[in-house]
């Protein structure tokens, strides 16, 4: 696999905890929306990663500039010759020690399994003659038979052109469903189903993310088959059938949890899934980092609470309200982030991130497909800056079209949003470090009439 195409599958396998404002889960980079807001993340991603395993120093001089990223993520072009240092820092983040380690671990790969071919391309026989004709200067009746040829391969490429379907953009006979899920929780094992008959195309691929023990982009090879994919992460998942580089069709489906899950994540590695009974610690959702095996994980890691389950409720006339705290006494890490999430059925929904006071460079706010950041939007992210090292109520409230977000019964900010958000079907939290969710509690925006709520 080329390095290109590997950098992309490790943006995919992190996008869990570091690219969630651009979409649920990857599918591809042609569906990203907000592509500065995407190359900034990337570029922090891949600094992070380059400074965890050669220093910052040395990190920011092998840093590519963004532009390089920009041209590298959205104007590929497999015929550029990429600076030394740039393969460098690809390779580090994809974890090759070098580009000759790289390029040693392709070799071998190539050698050891075979060459995936093609489809198969019809391509019709042309009559020609049996014979060549004679090189003597051609009498009349010659010149009538090779007439006749020209006339009879002019007439079968008109019946070929006009029989074979061609590559399009037109994909809407393509489909792909879901023929049977397998689990009412994780582990979840969907069957897809997937008809690409009649179509004719240069590549095609099934994507998902989230899935164990297969890749992120399964190739497809038939005009009708099946693939089992299995999920050990939670929330709404998307999969998208890919023709010729762009989504034909996409499906979003929830996995569901049963009462609250949570996980550890750390750069380099997720730990496993647990039930609410395990990650209940002294009457809060709480997750220590007890478990981590090298020392350097408690320098930089996440906790994930999820909760995925037909809440009853419409997104657009809901409000969340949760008791949290994020403390350095109990694991806190840098800004003691604290970001919670609200989806629908096919994604839509928002993610709200408060912390410490004096980090809104590191705020986070998207409602639909409305993203704010910190280079254009500083003075309202500013207002999301608040003691999170004690207890207290974050509130968010969506009516109207407006979301409105209070902490300690404070209004901190307030936007409009654009389209709508349906049945609520997860809720999720992120801690930077490991945090505390003492309660949480769904209600209708205007009966108040509790949807859902649950004191730990």
């Amino acid at each position: 696999m080329e390095l290109y195409e590997q950098f992309v599958q490790k943006l995919g396998d992190d996008w869990e905890p570091r690219f969630l404002r651009h979409g649920p889960s990857f599918v591809g980079l042609s569906v990203i929306r907000n592509r500065s807001a995407f190359v900034d993340d990337v570029t922090d991603a891949v600094e992070a990663a380059l400074a965890r395993q050669v220093g910052t120093t040395e990190a920011q001089e092998l840093l590519p500039s963004k532009d390089t990223f920009r041209r590298l993520l959205f104007a590929y072009n497999p015929e550029t010759q990429w600076r030394s240092k740039t393969r460098l820092a690809l390779c580090l983040y994809i974890r090759f020690a070098s580009w000759e380690a790289f390029e040693a671990s392709r070799q071998y790969v190539a050698k050891k399994e075979p060459a995936v071919l093609p489809l198969p391309i019809y391509t019709p026989a042309l009559p020609v003659a049996a014979t060549p004709p004679p090189a003597v200067r051609p009498n009349r009746q010659t010149k009538w038979g090779v007439g006749a040829l020209l006339l009879g391969c002019l007439a079968g490429m008109i019946a070929w052109f006009s029989m074979t379907p061609r590559k399009s953009d037109d994909y809407a006979k393509a489909s792909l469903t879901i023929k049977k899920r397998e689990g009412a929780t994780v582990p979840t094992t969907l069957l897809f189903r997937y008809d690409v008959s009649n179509l004719s195309f240069d590549s095609a691929f099934l994507c998902v993310q989230g899935c164990v023990g297969c890749p992120q982009r399964i190739p497809i090879r038939q005009a009708t088959g099946m693939h089992s994919v299995t999920f050990m992460v939670t929330g709404i998942r998307r999969a998208v059938l890919e023709i010729n580089g762009k989504a034909a069709k996409e499906l979003f489906f929830p996995v569901y949890t049963k009462g609250w899950g949570g996980r550890i994540i750390t750069p380099d590695r997720w730990y496993p899934y647990q039930t609410q009974e395990q990650i209940v610690r002294g009457g809060n959702l709480h997750l220590p980092p007890a478990q981590f095996t090298n020392p350097d994980e408690y320098n930089n890691y996440e906790t994930h609470f999820s909760n995925c389950r037909d809440f009853g409720i419409t997104g657009d006339s809901s409000v969340l309200e949760v008791r949290v705290r994020n403390s350095p006494a109990d694991g806190g890490l840098g800004c003691c982030d604290i970001g919670w999430t609200l989806s629908d059925s096919v994604g839509r929904g928002y993610d709200v991130h408060i912390l410490q006071r004096s980090c809104t460079t590191f705020a986070q706010l998207r409602i639909n497909d409305q993203v704010y950041t910190p280079t254009t939007d500083f003075n309202l992210l500013a207002n999301l800056g608040q003691d999170v090292s004690q207890w207290g109520v974050l509130k968010i409230v969506l009516i109207n079209q407006q979301m409105r977000v209070l902490f300690n019964e404070k209004p901190i900010l307030a936007v409009p949003y654009n389209g709508r958000i349906g049945k609520v079907k997860h809720l999720s939290c992120k801690f930077m470090g490991s945090g505390r969710v003492d309660q949480v509690k769904l209600s209708n925006t205007y009966s108040g009439q509790v949807a859902y709520a649950e004191e730990f």
